[in-house]
This record gives C-alpha cells, sequence and structure tokens, in this order.
C-alpha cells in the first residue's frame, strides 16, 4: 500500500466472509508506505453456518474514501496504487563498432641525410647509412624513423603510416 497525500486521513478496511473485518485508521502525517499487520479473526456465526463455502477465498481489500475535515467540495480521491516492483533499467548498447578495414601491402620510403646517419626502424637499427633508396614498411601502421649520427650529435625522429602503394621522401638538411 502507499499513501500519496500524508496530509489526508486514510481508513483501511479488510474482510472476508465468515471473518470479522479488519479497520485501521491512517492519520495525516502517516508514513507514505506504512507497515501494517491485519489479523482477521473468525466470526462465531461463520462456524454454525450451513452456507456452502465461497469458491474465492483469497482475503478483499476494500479501499473507502479518506475521512475529510469540512470539505464541502469533493473531489476524486487518488487510487492507492502499489508500486510495481523495481526493474533494473535497460541499458541500450549501441552496436559493436566495426573497424576500419586495416591497409594490407606495404609502402616505400627513400631517406637522404646530410651528415649521413645510420636508420633505425621502430627502434631497430637497419645496419644501413642514408642516402637510402626503396626501404619497404608495412601500410597501415605507424612507424617510427630515427636518424642517428654520434659524431655530429645526430638525432632526428620521424613518424610515418604508409598506404599500401605508398612512396615518401625523408629528407633531413642541416639549417643554416
Amino acid at each position: 500500500m502507499c499513501i500519496r497525500d500524508s496530509s489526508k486521513t486514510y481508513r483501511l478496511v479488510i474482510s472476508r466472509d465468515g471473518y470479522k473485518p479488519f479497520e485501521q485508521t491512517l492519520p495525516p502525517g502517516a508514513s507514505l508506505t506504512p507497515a501494517l499487520k491485519a489479523t482477521l479473526e473468525k466470526e462465531a456465526a461463520a462456524v454454525a453456518s450451513l452456507d456452502p463455502p465461497r469458491k474465492d477465498t483469497t482475503p478483499k481489500t476494500t479501499r473507502k474514501d479518506p475521512v475529510r475535515k469540512k470539505d464541502p467540495v469533493r473531489k476524486k480521491d487518488p487510487v492507492v496504487k502499489k508500486d510495481p516492483p523495481k526493474k533494473d533499467p535497460i541499458v541500450k548498447k549501441d552496436p559493436p563498432k566495426k573497424d576500419p578495414p586495416k591497409a594490407t601491402g606495404n609502402g616505400t620510403i627513400k631517406i637522404s641525410s646530410r651528415p649521413r646517419a645510420l636508420v633505425y626502424i621502430n627502434g631497430k637499427s637497419t645496419g644501413k647509412y642514408t642516402p637510402v633508396k626503396g626501404l619497404t614498411l608495412a601500410a597501415g601502421k605507424d612507424h617510427k624513423i630515427e636518424l642517428v649520427n654520434e659524431d655530429f650529435n645526430l638525432r632526428k625522429t620521424y613518424y610515418i603510416k604508409l598506404k599500401p602503394g605508398e612512396s615518401r621522401f625523408i629528407k633531413n638538411l642541416p639549417r643554416d
């Protein structure tokens, strides 16, 4: 049971054939969700009754209008309803994102540098010094290219990503 307006007085009546009705008045300011315990007692006349028992033997709950004080205009009372059990909120999931097709194949690079430098690709030495022509790299991946010359304190890094069949030229010249 849930009280919608705690400023009103409500009267609760529970009855069943062959039992004394249970009545309780809920005064203004009562909890919005009161806990009630109703016990129905058998009537003495019901034991001696010869009437056949009713098929529906579940307790009936009868709702009567709340008791009002000096209210000349009768308004329709809100229906007291029990809140439905709470369910976990439904979380809509976005459809799985499809990764764009990965680039397959290779690309090539050409590197020149002044002064000449040892070429490192993704942290590993190629064993080649500039100028380098036709160095093949996997397309669609990020590559780190380092040019190193310890004698001239040269350490230059480039980051590239090649498309399939693409050729690039990296030129490292001293600043004047």
